[in-house]
């Protein structure tokens, strides 16, 4: 067995592939490959700008459900191999690069998360069918391209001018409340805005896409909602000049066809109470 598993991983995966056709080559995913040997059945693989994976993963940063981003499903047969080395050799593959591998609790299934060089996240899930058949669900995580692009002065000025603006550097976690840290920038300079115009009061808005059902979406944005406006009393700013609302995916601002269109509608605004001011 450890002999086998030396000679399989130097043609294994993550730059090495194995010879397929052209079409091949497009649909498959261009760092994790397959099994030396193994045969793409096209017919049942496919690839999408657009998916969603269950992770059920718990790491140091907390716990993280779904993993959102250009998906593949793939479906290989090799026939020199059976489930228990196929599967061992994509744990050690994973870990060769940094990766981890968790959910190992069957033994038809594995679960891995690889970072990626950009700072990025990879999910991979391995189904084992028996027979040298084996799939691959992968996900490359979307990410988000952080940056304030904005000041106090120039927020309140618009929120002043249009009753609402639109903030989409307030991260969170997928399907969850928790505030990632790169929020931090944005909710300093809306702090700042509130804080040296004390005639200002907000209702602070979630929004969502419109991924998932519309109750959980609702109660989603309620949620992170409410998250926002705490984080913002802890940088001294009076609960009673926010209210808190969750309009889940109601008021979209792109297409939720499109992941660019679901990015725009995942956001939080700052719409001025007392006024009722016009969707973008």
């Amino acid at each position: 067995m450890r002999n086998t598993l030396l000679l399989l991983i130097s043609g294994l995966l993550f730059g090495f592939s194995s010879k397929v056709s052209v079409a091949d080559e497009l649909l498959e995913h261009p760092v994790i490959k397959p099994i030396d040997g193994s045969r793409l059945l096209a017919e049942r693989s496919s690839k999408e700008n657009y998916g969603m994976l269950k992770v059920a993963y718990k790491g140091e940063d907390g716990e993280q459900s779904v993993a959102e981003g250009v998906s593949w499903k793939l479906v290989y047969q090799v026939d020199s191999l059976g489930r228990e080395e196929i599967k061992a050799n994509y744990m050690h593959a994973v870990e060769e690069i940094g990766g981890k591998s968790y959910g190992l609790r069957r033994a038809t299934r594995a679960n891995f998360r690889i970072p990626t060089l950009d700072g990025g996240v990879t999910w991979l899930s391995l189904t084992l069918k028996g027979n040298g058949l084996y799939e691959l669900e992968i996900v490359d995580e979307a990410l988000l391209e952080v940056a304030v692009k904005f000041d106090a002065a120039s927020l309140g000025k618009e929120l002043r001018e249009h009753g609402r603006v639109s903030v989409h550097e307030i991260l969170f976690a997928t399907d969850s409340d928790r505030l990632l840290p790169g929020s931090g920038a944005a909710l300093d300079v809306i702090s700042e805005m509130l804080l040296s115009d004390l005639d200002l009061s907000v209702e602070v808005q979630g929004h969502t896409d419109a991924v998932g059902s519309p109750a959980r979406n609702k109660q989603l944005s309620n949620d992170r909602a409410i998250a926002v406006k705490a984080a913002l009393e802890l940088f001294g700013v009076l609960g009673s000049r926010m209210r808190a609302v969750g309009h889940g995916s109601s008021m979209p601002l792109g297409d939720n066809a499109t992941e660019e269109g679901r990015q725009r509608n995942r956001r939080v605004d700052f719409a001025l109470l007392g006024q009722k001011a016009s969707q973008h």
